[in-house]
């Protein structure tokens, strides 16, 4: 990899030496992060979409399954997933002359495929809008914390360096669901660009209905059942600190089938208590460590609190993180760690 890396600039209208090259790629590869959410499998997909339309054979690659419900969206069937395909997904990697990080700017975050995409030295990309990039892992960043999203950055992407190729109704399909999941439906996150942006993806004629539909309003019955259960016997609330917290055990999870997917958007709820900043969901996962998510309102740091104690990161307002053992003792860690807050909670108002 070179050691002068590009950054993007806005006041730069030249085109920098790394998209060249990338336009002239026999193959790229476009690695969401594991566990990929709306905006990461939407700006993938976008790219690979947008990059297979300008003549640059493009494959997406993650390590594990998507949320079942992001599989209506255009190509998702065509992502390969470590998981399943362990041998195919890594040729793909070592293979490609480009590789493409959407939505994350830490190589770690793509988990198993770290070491393939760290071994491979190739052009590296990075499109993201997480602070704290790892700038020295890439050849060329475009990167904005402003940003809504990724995908709205995918588009910013499109605009300054693939105009020459027309917006059709699939790749702003795949936009669309990563603009509407990171901003919570244009409700956080938002900029004027981001409407903007909208705009442009609405030329188009896609289905804006059925996109929100699919993401927010398509439920399993063991997720509305677990949803129900987590408010009723799981919801937590500590006015003290402003604070409301969920917890799952593996056996409460396993108990109701649950699925991929189905605890996205759970920690949402803790927010839509009156007087609540700060919210927290926590479940366990199969080898009994924790993964935990964190929301907040106002200008509460969720992102610095999870960086700090749960090995985590993220935006001001949305983040996550994790804990190395079982749920219960990640909720005492958490309980243990919130006081050092206390003095910010009390001082926020909405």
């Amino acid at each position: 990899m070179t050691n002068n890396i590009e950054l993007f600039n806005l006041k730069n209208t030249s085109i920098p030496g790394s998209i060249l090259k990338l336009r002239s790629c026999r193959q790229a590869v476009v690695i969401p992060h594991k566990s990929p959410d709306g905006d990461a499998v939407g700006s993938s997909l976008a790219l690979m979409h947008l990059l297979n339309k300008a003549g640059v054979p493009t494959h997406v690659v993650v390590e594990d399954s998507l949320p079942y419900f992001l599989n209506f969206l255009p190509g998702a069937e065509n992502i390969i997933i470590w998981d399943k395909k362990n041998t195919i997904a890594e040729t793909y990697i070592q293979n490609a002359d480009c590789i493409i990080s959407s939505d994350y700017g830490h190589v770690s975050r793509c988990g198993v495929l770290e070491k393939f995409v760290r071994e491979n030295p190739c052009l590296k990309i990075m499109i993201d809008h997480h602070p704290h990039p790892e700038i020295e892992a890439y050849d060329f960043l475009f990167h904005d914390i402003t940003s809504s999203s990724t995908c709205e950055l995918v588009f910013d992407f499109y605009v300054k360096y693939f105009s020459d190729i027309s917006l059709d109704k699939t790749i702003a399909t795949c936009i669309y669901a990563g603009l509407v999941t990171d901003t919570g439906c244009f409700r956080h996150a938002l900029r004027p660009q981001t409407f903007e942006t909208a705009s442009e993806l609405l030329k188009t004629g896609i289905d804006t209905e059925h996109i929100i539909t699919k993401i927010f309003d398509v439920n399993t019955p063991q997720r509305l059942k677990l949803l129900g259960y987590c408010l009723n016997e799981k919801m937590v609330i500590l006015p003290e600190y402003k604070t409301a917290f969920i917890h799952l055990s593996g056996e409460e999870l396993r108990s109701f089938g649950v699925k991929k997917g189905d605890t996205e958007g759970i920690v949402n709820y803790t927010l839509s208590i009156e007087g609540i900043i700060f919210g927290a969901f926590f479940f366990e996962r199969e080898d009994h460590t924790t993964k935990v998510s964190f929301r907040s309102k106002s200008t509460f740091p969720a992102n610095e609190f999870s960086s700090r104690f749960f090995d985590g990161g993220g935006h001001r307002n949305a983040a996550g993180g994790q804990f190395n053992g079982p749920v219960n003792l990640a909720v005492n860690h958490f309980l243990e760690c919130l006081p050092q807050y206390k003095t910010v909670l009390e001082s926020l108002h909405l």
